[in-house]
């Protein structure tokens, strides 16, 4: 068993008084945790984020959702913007649309780690969001959760994904049987470098790419 998940299946809080997630054989005990980091206000979680959990699901794990979409930042939103260029009437997010707005992405973030305690993370990420779910990863590296980077920014730009220490490994193209390979692998205490449609990262930078897989039937 690689160094890496031995660190990772044993992720602690610093001061060591909660354990974030713990070995377990169990798939209705092993948790895993979507994360769809996504300007504010801009998009709705895609499709592949209902599939994902739709496809996890079925295979007895348990599954959580954070979404970043009802986080405001400093910047002007997609809609405000259509507001400022006269494209859209003023409006209120609570009353107009529902939306309720929330402010601290990260302190929600670490949260949502430590009551969920998941054993996995996958991300889906998009270019616009990608800086996000850098920092969203160095805001929980204390945890050592193992994590999957995926989406069309990993698959249209694997090489620089991979530039970053934070990722330690990506998936490029389709993600429907990626995410159960890497989630059982993980599970079950098996390696992690020869899942198909992946790359990893291991302790000394060496970067192992892995070919994809056939096409998913559909």
């Amino acid at each position: 068993m690689n160094d890496i998940i031995n660190i990772s299946l044993n992720g602690k809080i610093l001061d060591n008084t909660v354990t974030i997630s713990d070995s377990t054989t169990d798939r209705k005990d092993f948790k895993v945790l979507l994360v769809y980091p996504n300007l504010p206000l801009m998009l709705v979680p895609p499709l592949a984020i209902a599939l994902f959990t739709n496809i996890l699901k079925k295979e007895k794990y348990q599954v959580s959702l954070f979404d970043t979409t009802g986080y405001l930042s400093d910047e002007k939103t997609s809609p405000e913007n259509r507001v400022k260029f006269l494209q859209a009437r003023n409006f209120n997010y609570e009353k107009d649309l529902g939306v309720e707005i929330k402010d601290d992405l990260i302190g929600d973030f670490k949260q949502k780690i430590i009551d969920f305690r998941p054993h996995v993370l996958i991300f889906s990420v998009v270019e616009d969001a990608f800086h996000k779910t850098i920092k969203m990863l160095k805001t929980i590296k204390e945890f050592n959760i193992p994590h999957l980077i995926g989406g069309v920014f990993p698959t249209a730009a694997p090489d620089r994904c991979m530039e970053f220490e934070e990722i330690r490994m990506i998936g490029l193209g389709e993600g429907e049987k990626t995410i159960v390979d890497f989630t059982e692998a993980i599970r079950l205490n098996k390696s992690i470098y020869n899942i198909p449609g992946t790359w990893i990262k291991d302790e000394k930078n060496n970067i192992y790419k892995n070919k994809q897989g056939p096409l998913v039937d559909i």
